[in-house]
């Protein structure tokens, strides 16, 4: 793809990245920029790569980001979760891992994680049976929509995500596991129920699914603090409360959606609106296609990867950038 200037720097004034995406890029892909604060230019960004060709991610709504969240991975029906504790300090769950199992089908629907609570593991001492997600990368800069089917004989769930980054003591790799993580963020709770609260849901007899977007369009200057040390979101699900019996979850799924808030699709389009003020050192970046609708503009962290949805294959695409802050 060819730039309108060879040094890829953004500066305080507009200007185009313009070229045709090859055919070689799947359909309906995004592009993976970095935004890089520069020391020696008042701390302006400067974009080092659009590389389309090479930095390609799923586009909003084409994939789940939990591993083998249908719990139908024929290898094992487990894979990407963790349900059994036998670490130092996780004796409480010591017998988890009896009371989970995947069974092959429920209803009309197939491959279901059912997890069986007695009362005295419901509610007293009430640990509650539980399973967590194996760490999902994510860049939380992009929005997503969180969702679950749920059907229970007994026990209330609880069901949610967190947001986790690396421990101080652990050298970054490629595959963390739980406890070389440290939470940062809990996310608001499904409800499955009328009522929309609480440290619990019920679970109905009848299947029921539940969802929510996330991040918020305004959290709190304390909640934005806290996002932006999220690296890694786990799905964390337990049966809790209520009365013995089985929890049964399925399709459990974490998907990109289009941003339509107002730091996004409120900021600039090709019409020459102007950005919102006061962002501090971040940049935005908006993306169009020749004779089509333009896309809503993206926001850039300095620092952070970014990603732009759904650039069509082999139209003549285009970029436009700025630096601010």
């Amino acid at each position: 793809m060819k730039q309108g200037r060879p040094e890829g720097f953004v500066g305080r004034e507009w200007f185009r990245y313009c070229g045709t995406f090859p055919p070689t890029i799947a359909a309906r892909r995004s592009a993976t920029i970095r935004a890089l604060q520069s020391g020696g230019r008042n701390g302006r960004l400067i974009l080092f790569a659009l590389v389309f060709a090479l930095s390609v991610s799923p586009a909003v709504g084409a994939t789940n980001l939990v591993r083998n969240g249908s719990f139908d991975d024929p290898a094992d029906r487990l894979a990407g979760w963790k349900y059994r504790y036998d670490r130092p300090g996780e004796s409480w769950y010591a017998e988890n891992h009896t009371r989970v199992s995947v069974v092959d089908k429920d209803g009309a629907r197939t491959t279901v994680l059912r997890l069986h609570g007695t009362d005295a593991i419901l509610n007293v001492p009430g640990q509650g049976v539980q399973v967590n997600s194996k760490p999902i990368p994510v860049d939380i800069n992009g929005k997503f929509r969180f969702s679950a089917w749920v059907r229970g004989t007994g026990p209330q769930c609880r069901i949610l995500l967190e947001g986790y980054r690396w421990s101080p003591r652990v050298k970054p790799h490629p595959d963390p596991e739980l406890h070389e993580l440290r939470k940062c963020y809990r996310f608001s709770l499904l409800y499955f129920g009328a009522e929309q609260a609480g440290e619990t849901s019920p679970a109905g007899r009848e299947w029921k699914q539940a969802s929510m977007t996330f991040p918020s369009p305004n959290p709190s200057e304390l909640a934005r603090q806290s996002l932006k040390e999220i690296q890694f979101l786990v799905v964390h699900i337990v049966a809790i409360a209520g009365s013995e019996g089985d929890l049964f979850v399925d399709d459990v799924r974490i998907e990109p959606v289009e941003d339509t808030s107002a730091d996004s699709s409120g900021a600039r389009h090709a019409d020459g609106a102007a950005w919102p003020q006061g962002v501090g050192r971040d940049g935005f970046l908006s993306v169009g296609r020749e004779g089509s609708q333009t896309f809503a503009p993206h926001r850039l962290t300095a620092g952070r990867f970014s990603t732009v949805p759904a650039l069509q294959v082999g139209s003549a695409s285009s970029v436009a950038a700025r630096a601010v802050g």
